[in-house]
Order: C-alpha cells, then structure tokens, then sequence
C-alpha cells in the first residue's frame, strides 16, 4: 500500500484520460516505446474495419500532453488489426517494430518495420519497411487468445542480426510464453521458446499484457505485465514482474528464466503499456499505459524503485 501511495503521489500531476489533443489519435494504451527525448510512440488495438489511426505520438515537450496522429499509407495487405505491442528497431532514431495480436479468419498475424516521419505541412507520417509473419496460422484460421502476441522487445547480437523477442498472452488457461528468433528480410528465423506464469503473483492473470527488454551489462533484464480483468468494467489488477534475462551465447542470445521478482503492483488499473519514460519526466525510469475498457485509458510515470 506504501508504495501505491507514492506511486499515486508521483503520477498525479501528469495522469490524465487518454483523450488526444487530436480526435484520430488512439485513446487507449496498447503499447508505447520511447521517441526521442519528449515523445513516445503509442499503438491502438483499433480492428481492420475501424477508421481510427493505429499509430499516435504522445508529446510531453510543452506544458500539456498532446496526442499526434500518425497516418501509414500503406500496409501492404491490408491496414494493421488489433496492434498490441511496438519497440524501437535498436540502432536507430525513427523506426519501429509492431505486432498484431495474431491471425483473425486466416489474415493478419504480422510483425511490421516503421519509419517515422514528419512532414511540415501533414504532420507525422509511418512507411512501412518491410513485413513478416513470426508464428504459423492456427489449423482453425484465428489465433486463441493464450497465444496471442501482446508484448515485443528487439535487440542487435553480435553479429549484427535484429534479434526479436515476442511476449504471448497466457491468461487462466496457462501459461505466457517467450517466442525468440531473428528478423531476416521478409522472414521471421525463429530459435527458442520458454513458458513462464504470473499466477501466483496476480491469480487468473495474463502473464503478458506487454514486454520490456532492459540492458544490463551484456545481457537484458525481461520484464512482463501481468494483468487481469474479468470483465469490460474489473475490477483490475496488474503488476510489472521481472521473470530472467536473455544473455551472449553462440553470437546471439538465449533466455535463463529466474524466480518472478514484482518491481510494482498497480491496483484498478489494466497496463498494457510499458516503456522507459522521456527525458521530459525525472526521476522516473518506467512509465504505463493502460486500456481501462469501459473507462478509457490513462498514461502515468512508475516512480523510481528502492
């Protein structure tokens, strides 16, 4: 309970509903990576038949938050669907990787690659790289949801190659699961997997709502959100649980699962966003954002742990 009050304390004066500055923007978190210094990339789980932009840029470099909206021309075979996760492509400034949940009626199910960029008289704009699709299409055409992905991380191994870790959902079914490989052109070259569960921690969870890979030394600490939420009004729970580390090996990386550490529990709040905050805010390392269902969501900075 201490540590909710202080983590209310600190996000007070930034949090806010997610209602953008600008009406295409998403008005829920379904995940977020950092921007620059004042920004952070945002994507909505908007479906194929929505209008609603996929894409926006939350901005905390003025005195009030502002939501932009970032329009993609075009997404190859049809606009993305229910995006639930996006990390910056390691080595640059503007690009991006963003995941759909998985496979609907045998569509769907892809990784893409993103430059932003911004145009002086359109504002922000995505191009499309390249696409891939991780994980085969289910025998029955759509992906269940324990197996749907909900968090990515991406890093470089030493030999230059992005290696892509995927988060898949579990929920009071079973487990989550790491799925982990390497993005090659157009092909996703997949190397290993592990099942890990929050249930213990946060009963009847998904054990991955979102996923951050966090350096440290040569390895990277994992971090999962885990979440529940019964209905479309909760009551919900989440907490952010380290669960191991990927680590050097063989010129790439393999995962060496640890004991589930809780870094910070979150009451009536459903997190599916989880990013390292802009510069903008000090004196805070991660912040969330949350898909509250019937309540819309809310973006609030962690304060910083012991």
């Amino acid at each position: 309970m201490r540590r909710y009050l202080s983590f209310l304390a600190l996000g007070a004066w930034l949090a806010f509903a997610a209602a953008p500055a600008l009406a295409q923007g998403p008005v829920e978190f379904s995940g977020m990576a950092r921007f620059g210094r004042h920004g952070l990339l945002v994507v909505s789980d908007a479906k194929a038949d929505s209008s609603k932009a996929r894409l926006g840029i939350l901005s905390l470099a003025g005195k009030s938050p502002r939501m932009l909206p970032v329009e993609v021309e075009d997404w190859g075979d049809g606009r993305a669907s229910d995006l639930e996760s996006c990390c910056p492509v390691p080595g640059t400034d503007d690009e991006f990787l963003l995941a759909e949940s998985g496979w609907w009626k045998g569509r769907g199910g892809r990784l893409f690659r993103v430059k932003l960029v911004h145009h002086p008289d359109r504002g922000w704009t995505g191009r499309v790289l390249s696409v891939c699709q991780p994980l085969p299409l289910p025998s029955e055409g759509s992906t269940p949801s324990p197996l749907q992905v909900e968090g990515i991380g991406a890093i470089l191994d030493s030999r230059g190659r992005l290696f892509v870790v995927l988060g898949l959902r579990g929920g009071p079914e079973g487990p989550g699961s790491l799925v982990w490989g390497t993005w090659e052109q157009e092909a996703f070259v997949r190397s290993g997997q592990c099942d890990f569960s929050t249930h213990v921690e946060v009963p009847t969870s998904r054990s991955c709502a979102d996923l951050q890979l966090v350096p440290e030394g040569d390895a990277f600490r994992v971090l999962t959100v885990a979440a529940t939420d019964p209905s479309d009004q909760g009551p919900f729970r989440s907490a952010i649980l380290e669960i191991g580390h990927f680590v050097p090996r063989g010129g790439s990386f393999t995962f060496q699962k640890a004991p589930n550490r809780v870094l910070w529990w979150l009451e009536g709040l459903k997190v599916e966003a989880l990013a390292p905050t802009p510069a903008a805010l000090e004196g805070s390392q991660f912040c969330i954002g949350t898909d509250d269902e019937a309540y819309g969501g809310i973006f609030r900075p962690l304060p910083a742990l012991p």
